[in-house]
């Protein structure tokens, strides 16, 4: 009894924060056509949805729902919209909020309270924002590479203006992955140049990248990443972005 209650809670667990982040790919999902229109060729938000989705492992028939739902229009309804939070962390790091919300005046109230509930506050549009830039991003498994010389060197060939080597901590453990990064409008040229090279293509989204970046104690640095784990599981926010150098 003591053991299955042990294995149930986790598992519970896992499976409720998979249904919470299912839901939100979703409604980014049906957001982008509703915005956008369907074909994701011509729409990179609904690319980049669907791309994190398909990385998630989301069947394919939820991800086909979500694309009807965001077709179906529905006289006097209210529709979920995209909205950026933008603000300051007490020891001076900044951070971009993305959220999807059907009131406003919900979710910014609630998303300002949690921040100023731990020494953070929310600023006004343009407040941060010129310390990232929005990228297209195309995460690479880093065992697809060994063929070639470098990864510079690809990056040169299919288009994109920089890479790094990433270490990720998943389900299965650490592993390491290579990211590219590209102008926003390239995203769907370099991604099919990485795959008609034979790489293994894990995402490709946009993100907004810090230009630069803030170094943290170890406490405050602990504080920062309990603060976005917060704002990540809050039921409107779908992204969270940091400069802060997370190396401790």
């Amino acid at each position: 009894h003591n053991k299955w209650s042990k294995i149930k809670r986790p598992k519970m667990t896992a499976d409720l924060e998979r249904s919470k982040q299912t839901a939100k790919l979703c409604s980014e999902i049906t957001s982008a056509v509703r915005q956008g229109g369907e074909n994701s060729d011509f729409n990179l938000r609904l690319s980049s949805a669907l791309s994190r989705a398909k990385s998630a492992e989301i069947p394919k028939g939820t991800i086909e729902n979500a694309i009807n739902s965001g077709k179906l229009k529905f006289s006097g309804s209210v529709f979920a919209e995209s909205v950026i939070y933008e603000g300051r962390g007490p020891s001076g790091y900044s951070f971009i909020i993305e959220a999807l919300t059907d009131n406003r005046n919900r979710t910014r109230p609630e998303i300002k309270n949690l921040l100023t509930k731990h020494g953070a506050f929310l600023g006004e549009p343009g407040s941060v924002s010129f310390q990232f830039d929005l990228k297209g991003v195309i995460q690479v498994s880093k065992k697809s590479l060994h063929e070639y010389g470098s990864a510079l060197e690809i990056a040169i060939h299919i288009g994109a203006e920089d890479v790094k080597c990433v270490e990720c901590e998943g389900q299965e453990g650490k592993r390491d992955y290579y990211v590219f990064l590209c102008d926003v409008q390239d995203l769907r040229k370099v991604t099919m140049g990485a795959k008609d090279k034979g790489l293994d293509v894990i995402q490709s989204t946009l993100e907004y990248i810090p230009n630069s970046t803030v170094s943290l104690s170890r406490e405050a640095l602990s504080n920062a990443k309990h603060l976005v784990t917060l704002l990540r599981n809050h039921v409107d926010v779908t992204r969270v972005y940091v400069n802060f150098e997370d190396n401790k």
